[in-house]
């Protein structure tokens, strides 16, 4: 799969190569066999799911997202004609990741030869790929966009199992760590956002919690709790974690959403993918339109840029989840297979200072 891969961007003239790969895959081994081969930086990430114009999106018993029976990888190289690259490596994040992801921003864009308040979000973008399993995402988010308010960035969260390296620079696998990439383009370019959940009237405060764990909200056991809320919503009666994508929980922030997913239960203890604090008041959200709300949210950028050359999608796994419980996988490849896109799914998702999720955090790139 690495030579094939290699043979594919052989001769590209690249900037950089990015690639994202089936956790049982060695993306360590594909990292050096493309840097090697291409000529150029790598930065790749281990996934439970690759997206691309042509992925799959298979279901098992009870309407769980599965891996594909054959381990997949996808990668693109960015053109030199078009791109100067700035890459940031953050290490440590356990230790101090606010100093450590802000550094990672200097990082990039020094070897850019810019001041990071000189970066122009006209010309400027930047990625981020962090390792979700260090606990640290919400402080990766502050301090590497922190560092450059003025640009947009988007990221994501890869996640393999325990053993795999989740963020692989070159041939390093690195744990604990994430990578900052500033793109200097030439080509026009729009980042893209989508959400497809919606406010439900339903209400409640978390009066208990602990790190990314509800223990109590209204002062009842969480998920007994949760469970009664979606009584009363007229949720179907399934499995509760068959209705967490459907059903995931949001605060609110000057009048924004910021959702929290659910991504598992733990006897009473609701398990979130974000920080949550007790005193905070969460209302239900209920997933709409999956895909006609990505289709607008890409038709947008497309209209906005003329035509798409690349869109990198970094796409929360519970969209992956919603779409199975509700069998619209065709339609979601379907419309994936509309536009040149490469990514995975991701257990958080950056967008600019804030960890978001439910969402496809995303860059879209335009044609000449």
């Amino acid at each position: 799969m690495a030579d094939a891969l290699a043979s594919q961007l052989a001769g590209s003239q690249a900037a950089l190569v990015l690639a994202f790969a089936d956790h049982r895959l060695d993306l360590r081994h594909l990292g050096a066999v493309l840097e090697r081969t291409v000529e150029a930086p790598f930065v790749g990430g281990a996934t439970t799911g690759v997206i691309s114009s042509h992925a799959r999106w298979p279901r098992g018993p009870g309407g769980d997202p599965q891996p594909e029976p054959e381990p997949r990888a996808v990668a693109v190289a960015l053109s030199r004609a078009w791109f100067r690259v700035g890459l940031g490596v953050a290490r440590d994040l356990g230790h101090n990741a606010v100093a450590s992801a802000r550094a990672a921003t200097h990082q990039a864009a020094c070897s850019l030869k810019i001041a990071p308040a000189l970066l122009d979000p006209a010309r400027h973008v930047a990625l981020s790929l962090f390792d979700g399993r260090c606990g640290q995402e919400e402080s990766f988010c502050v301090g590497s966009a922190g560092a450059a308010p003025q640009l947009r960035f988007v990221g994501g969260v890869p996640w393999a199992p325990a053993g795999a390296a989740n963020l692989v620079v070159g041939s390093e696998g690195l744990r604990d760590a994430g990578v900052v990439v500033v793109l200097e383009s030439a080509r026009a370019f729009r980042t893209v956002s989508s959400v497809h959940v919606e406010p439900s009237p339903v209400r409640c405060v978390v009066t208990q919690s602990h790190g990314r764990r509800i223990l109590e909200l209204d002062g009842f056991p969480a998920a007994s709790r949760y469970r009664k809320l979606l009584a009363e919503l007229g949720a179907p009666e399934l499995p509760i974690e068959q209705l967490f994508a459907r059903y995931p929980l949001a605060m609110y922030l000057r009048g924004t959403p910021y959702i929290r997913s659910i991504r598992a239960a733990h006897g009473e203890v609701l398990e979130v993918t974000s920080a949550i604090s007790s005193g905070q008041v969460l209302r239900l959200m209920c997933a709409a339109d999956l895909v006609g709300a990505t289709a607008k949210d890409f038709a947008l950028a497309e209209q906005a840029l003329g035509s798409i050359e690349l869109l990198l999608a970094f796409s929360c796994i519970s969209r992956r989840r919603d779409a199975a419980s509700r069998l619209l996988e065709a339609s979601m490849a379907a419309l994936d297979a509309r536009y040149p896109v490469v990514g995975f799914d991701s257990h958080g998702e950056q967008t600019g200072m804030v960890l978001v999720n439910h969402t496809l955090s995303g860059l879209a790139i335009g044609g000449i």
